[in-house]
């Protein structure tokens, strides 16, 4: 496919307070815009769930459509631990289904952070 997936991930606390965007990226969804969205609500039940959960549990679509597809992965959350955090989730999947070392997979997103196809919006 010529086409390239475009999935954002989305961290708060509190779906009913915090996803100031949903209306929006739901229709940017529907338009094709979007190819999905994962969001991580980590108050709105007892164990706390964040976007590095999401990109672990989604590894390998989210090898498939960074290292196969050159997709794009967009992730937005809280500035305070979440970029880092996530930052090793990504690269823990490319460990994991590119089989390669950990320095290896490092490079590899950093070359797509060069190519502007990781991207992490983050405030505190």
């Amino acid at each position: 496919s010529t086409e390239t997936e475009m999935v954002l991930y989305f961290g708060c606390r509190k779906r009913d307070m915090d996803f100031y965007y949903a209306n929006e990226w739901e229709k940017l969804k529907s338009e094709g815009a979007l190819t999905d969205i994962h969001v991580a609500f980590s108050r709105d039940q007892v164990k706390k769930h964040y976007v590095q959960n999401l990109i672990k549990q989604n590894g390998a679509k989210v090898f498939q459509i960074l290292c196969r597809s050159n997709g794009y992965l967009y992730i937005s959350g809280s500035a305070k631990r979440m970029p880092a955090d996530v930052k090793e989730a990504v690269i823990d999947v490319i460990v994991e289904y590119g089989d390669i070392n950990k320095t290896d997979a490092a490079r590899v997103l950093k070359k797509m952070e060069l190519q502007g196809r990781y991207k992490v919006e983050a405030w505190s």
